[in-house]
């Protein structure tokens, strides 16, 4: 004779019962909502159609996002001593922003937004707690981007 096959819902009393919970006793727990990619809305159909470089750094674009491009752009390594910058934590690489702007510029945490002038678009989200926002041109391609908070990001005191 086979042994009796217990499927998930018998495995899931069977663990409430060992932890003590009367076999009556509400089992169900609450449905964690799925998180839709805010790029999937419809109203962002034509401008993805257009973007032939989503999610791809733009040239140049980590160079001015860590070390900045001397005309006040970008700049925000650990240890930027420039005026009024925002900074990603000590101890962040360069390789780590890159891949937190790609992440969040190809699935952020908000809608997008678009940049004045039709040009690009603005996101953010949040990634190993730093919460960023990630500039993209009109291409998709990743032009720029910042910290904007979490747990070791300080901003440099204006000059």
């Amino acid at each position: 004779m086979m042994p009796k096959r217990v499927g998930p819902a018998q495995q899931h009393g069977i663990k409430r019962a060992q932890e003590g919970r009367p076999k009556d006793a509400d089992t169900s727990e609450p449905e964690v909502p799925k998180r839709t990619n805010p790029w999937d809305d419809p109203d962002f159909a034509d401008a993805r159609y257009d973007m032939r470089r989503f999610g791809e750094m733009g040239a140049g674009a980590m160079d001015k996002i860590w070390d900045g491009d001397g005309l006040g752009n970008g700049n925000h390594k650990p240890s930027s001593t420039e005026p009024g910058k925002t900074l990603f934590p000590p101890g962040t690489t360069k390789a780590q922003v890159e891949a937190w702007f790609k992440s969040i510029a190809t699935n952020p945490d908000s809608r997008p937004q678009a940049r004045a002038h039709g040009d690009g678009w603005r996101v953010t989200g949040t990634r190993d707690g730093i919460t960023c926002v990630v500039i993209l041109d009109k291409d998709g391609s990743i032009s720029g981007g910042f910290p904007l908070s979490g747990e070791g990001v300080t901003t440099n005191p204006p000059a």
